[in-house]
């Protein structure tokens, strides 16, 4: 392989360590946005669950309030108020996502959050029915286990998320020391070796020059030898020819 080429190897070899370490740094900041992503996943779930939480005790409230109100007109008003709440609750468990270990408690929520609202539609039945009592007993035997049951299914899909947020927290911190250690490393190896290839250049380069320069001076040497020697020669050429002009005269 002639120097030219080695040059031209050693060029394409530090372009392929730029683009290889530029890679790793592109994945080392993947895996990092994708644990941060993780990470705000679970912190937006735990607020929306407290949230949910503190909707459905809302809903318990107007519930009660609607059986004790007095005139069928308030127990009205007070369904409308449980109505919209119910709404808010449903796009809430249609948007929060859950995943692993929460996944069965998500789902008897959601069961549980269904029942719920049938009992509420027998507890107003009852109220505007004038079936005070009967209202009384589905709230006081079916619409507080409910609820309590949903509060306790909270509380667990809430430390679940808070589980896997402490656990998001530390794969974001372990991802980013192995990229920041793994860029490092690749870096300056990448300089060392850059740097020992442009030491072998420099070298190689400077051993070519000083051969040239020699073989050069080494030529000229020889170019200026052989002018002497011809200058000698028709110097003794001119001298000749002199001396046979004199003798023939």
């Amino acid at each position: 392989m002639s120097f030219k080429s080695k040059i031209y190897a050693i060029v394409a070899l530090l372009i392929f360590l730029a683009v290889f370490i530029g890679g790793i740094g592109i994945f080392a900041m993947t895996r990092i946005n994708g644990s941060i992503e993780n990470a705000i996943h679970f912190t937006n779930n735990v607020s929306s669950l407290k949230d949910l939480k503190s909707e459905m005790q809302d809903v318990l409230i107007n519930v009660r309030e609607m059986v004790l109100s007095p005139t069928v007109d308030l127990a009205t008003q007070e369904k409308e108020s449980i109505d919209r709440s119910v709404g808010v609750i449903d796009a809430a468990l249609d948007e929060i996502q859950v995943t692993g270990q929460s996944t069965a408690l998500w789902s008897s929520l959601r069961n549980d959050w269904n029942k719920h609202k049938e009992i509420v539609g027998r507890i107003y039945a009852n109220t505007v029915a004038g079936n005070k009592d009967e209202a009384f007993r589905i709230l006081v035997e079916e619409c507080n286990p409910t609820r309590m049951n949903e509060s306790r299914l909270i509380a667990g899909v809430v430390q679940n998320e808070e589980s896997d947020l402490q656990g998001a927290i530390i794969r974001d911190r372990t991802s980013y020391d192995r990229a920041w250690w793994t860029s490092f490393i690749a870096a300056a190896a990448g300089i060392s070796l850059g740097i020992i290839l442009a030491v072998a250049i420099v070298g190689r380069l400077n051993r070519t020059l000083t051969t040239s320069i020699a073989s050069l001076r080494e030529r000229s040497e020889d170019v200026s030898r052989i002018a002497a020697q011809l200058a000698s020669g028709a110097d003794e050429l001119a001298a000749g020819a002199t001396e046979q002009a004199s003798s023939l005269e």
